[in-house]
């Protein structure tokens, strides 16, 4: 049985040191509903700080390859975190990534709705549904 969740009840943040596809993420998370970014970091190191004045984020989106890696940016904050999903142009990461734990690894380009699907499929491992307002 799922549960349901209102809109903009689940958290998340997204670090990727590419500025064009942090703004199509901000485009992307803002068509869905049940989730509300709390920030959008460029610079990896940020990010990591930021978690030092939160105490838990539903989602992490993070890239790998940037000057401190998201590997090692997960594995830093990812007591933090309910679900980390990697968002790279590098498949050959994947196994890295999901040693520490990944939910789910998208290869760039990708689409709205693959990050959704993305999204739909972590949730509903946990019995969550994205209520449809």
């Amino acid at each position: 049985m799922s549960q349901y969740i209102s809109a903009k009840s689940l958290t998340c943040i997204v670090v990727d040191d590419d500025p064009s596809f942090l703004k199509l993420m901000e485009l992307c998370l803002s068509k869905i509903s049940c989730i509300k970014a709390l920030g959008f970091y460029s610079d990896p190191a940020i990010a990591i700080r930021a978690f030092d004045e939160l105490d838990y984020v539903d989602f992490l989106f993070v890239d790998v390859r940037m000057p401190i890696s998201g590997i090692e940016v997960a594995s830093r904050i990812r007591d933090q975190v309910r679900f980390l999903i990697f968002l790279t142009a590098y498949p050959e990461f994947a196994l890295d990534a999901f040693s520490v734990s990944a939910d789910h690894y998208l290869v760039k380009p990708v689409s709205l709705e693959a990050i959704e699907e993305a999204i739909e499929r972590v949730m509903k491992r946990e019995g969550l549904t994205c209520r449809k307002d």
